[in-house]
């Protein structure tokens, strides 16, 4: 939450970082606040972009609801809503005291239940790694699904021992908390605890009535470990819809692709040798061929030399597996000279391929993991997202090409 990335007009991955204090990094977000360090990052970003006519607004728009000592929650809720407010977008504060008041019989059995409640969440993980699935939410042995802010502010992980005894993890070990204590704040000052992960969802579907969730890869697969606690909380499970997924092609990008006869597919495929293998198959393809088709002469040959051998003398097989391995190996270290040796023939093409690849897979990540709004904003003003949001299909399915 303390961070953000964009593109420079130098066409350079930036990164906008405020530095927190171990004891600020511990709270939670709501109690957390925005350093004074903040007030740089306005400089620093209206330098590192080219001027447009929709710059300044943009920076007040983005920078300006972060402003030191406001709270991360706040500043976070008012540019969205900046942005979405006249979408019907509503916000929901989950840490407020009365949310919490009303949330307080789930925390409740999610506290004298915790034994249960986490074999029920790993056996449900069982059957998805049986089912050959990964699973993204991992549950400690003896842990509840809940945190306790503690007098320090810090949010703390609630475990259990076998013998029910409440313990605190702070980073230097466990520390025990009395059960009639922690039940007591449960049950009078509920606004200490929060749900870890596995339980907010459904602190969040006890309280509103949810019809659809609407996730992203990573959210959509946490359903999938804990619709059992639905089941075992007796909550409703709301249908679960996936966002849509976009990558964002500008025209001077879209250009390169057309230009090198690209396909997005490959390029989003994000292969550690997608440079090597476009530089194989274009300027370096007759070489390429030659070598494979000598290596493959080779090879032929060597498999045939194997079985007079075995008829012939056995003991020699060994020497020449050895010989095998030895040619295979230098073939392998001609065929990297050989691309390093077109990449600097091809350093045009390499700097169009890796600008590409910067822009289209940020950091070697989808753009949407990386890249913040801001850069787009920037360039294409504050009706961009209308754009957006008017033009995309109601499909989610695809992965989409947004072309600008």
């Amino acid at each position: 939450i303390a961070k953000t990335h964009y593109l420079t007009k130098e066409n350079e991955l930036k990164t906008l970082q405020l530095d927190e204090s171990p004891d600020e990094a511990d709270k939670p977000i709501a109690a957390r606040k925005i350093s004074d360090a903040v007030a740089k990052w306005r400089e620093i970003a209206d330098a590192d972009f080219f001027d447009t006519e929709f710059k300044s607004a943009a920076l007040d728009a983005f920078i300006g609801s972060y402003k030191s000592g406001r709270g991360y929650a706040d500043a976070f809720a008012d540019l969205l809503l900046t942005f979405f407010g006249e979408h019907g977008l509503v916000l929901f504060d989950p840490s407020g005291s009365g949310v919490c008041r009303l949330a307080q019989p789930l925390f409740e059995k999610a506290l004298t239940n915790a034994d249960k409640i986490l074999n029920v969440a790993n056996q449900r993980n069982n059957e998805l790694s049986d089912a050959g699935y990964g699973t993204q939410i991992h549950f400690n042995p003896n842990q509840t699904l809940l945190f306790l802010n503690d007098k320090n502010a810090r949010r703390v992980r609630v475990d259990i021992d076998d013998s029910g005894q409440f313990l605190l993890k702070y980073p230097d070990g466990h520390r025990p908390v009395a059960r009639e204590d922690l039940l007591k704040t449960c049950s009078e000052s509920p606004q200490y605890l929060s749900p870890n992960v596995a339980l907010r969802p459904l602190m969040q579907d006890s309280l509103l009535p949810t019809v659809a969730y609407v996730g992203g890869p990573s959210e959509v697969a946490y359903f999938a470990q804990v619709a059992a606690l639905y089941s075992h909380f007796e909550i409703p499970m709301p249908v679960i819809f996936p966002r849509h997924r976009l990558t964002i092609v500008e025209g001077k990008i879209q250009k390169q692709i057309d230009k090198n006869e690209l396909d997005f597919a490959e390029i989003l495929e994000n292969r550690p040798d997608f440079i090597d293998t476009v530089i194989r198959n274009g300027a370096g393809q007759q070489l390429f061929n030659l070598v494979e088709s000598t290596s493959k002469t080779i090879s032929d040959t060597l498999n045939a030399l194997h079985s007079q051998l075995e008829a012939v003398d056995p003991t020699l097989v060994n020497s020449l597996e050895k010989t095998r391995d030895s040619i295979e190996g230098n073939f392998e270290k001609l065929s990297g000279k050989i691309v390093r040796s077109l990449e600097q023939r091809n350093e045009t093409l390499v700097r169009q391929l890796e600008k590409i690849q910067l822009n289209l897979l940020p950091g070697g990540n989808y753009q949407e993991r990386v890249l913040s709004m801001l850069y787009f904003i920037v360039k294409y003003g504050p009706d961009f997202v209308e754009n957006l949001l008017e033009n995309l299909p109601e499909d989610p399915s695809p992965h989409y090409i947004v072309k600008l």
